[in-house]
């Protein structure tokens, strides 16, 4: 059983739902650096980590590659920035809350060197944000989410 809790973001409330790996949309097609085949739910230690790679991830025996096998592997271009672990198998989820980013960094220039040799060179941003009340959510976007209920807002 893994102990470390690991955040998910979405923009979407999915607490109690069984979430599927999957390949991410920047491992398809999106002209970024990232490996293509293995399914995952990205997830970080730290929810800076999920808002710069952009609802806690309960899990029981789940398969974590962890991620200093991402960083080893250079699956993910920016795992050293932003933390990222994948869980590789169909994971429960819980919201442990909303989050409202309040100011977003002038970007910051990185580099990786990919498993090819060669450096991708990638701006990341800082953010600063807070946790805010999922009721005060509800209310203000009750009349657009009629069953699903935002638990991030950027």
């Amino acid at each position: 059983m893994v102990e470390t809790p690991y955040y998910h973001i979405s923009k979407v409330n999915r607490n109690g739902q069984i979430f599927l790996p999957r390949i991410p949309y920047a491992a398809k097609g999106a002209g970024l650096p990232e490996e293509g085949t293995i399914k995952r739910i990205c997830c970080s230690p730290e929810l800076d980590g999920c808002l710069k790679s952009s609802g806690s991830c309960k899990y029981h025996n789940a398969k974590i590659i962890t991620n200093q096998d991402i960083f080893k592997n250079k699956y993910v271009y920016d795992a050293e920035i932003t933390k990222e672990t994948w869980i590789c198998s169909p994971t429960l989820l819980k919201c442990v809350g909303a989050i409202q980013i309040i100011t977003v960094s002038d970007a910051k220039n990185y580099k990786s060197k990919l498993s090819n040799g060669k450096f991708y060179h990638f701006y990341c941003n800082d953010y600063e944000f807070k946790w805010i009340d999922l009721s005060l959510i509800k209310q203000r976007y009750s009349k657009f989410y009629k069953k699903e209920l935002p638990s991030v807002i950027i």
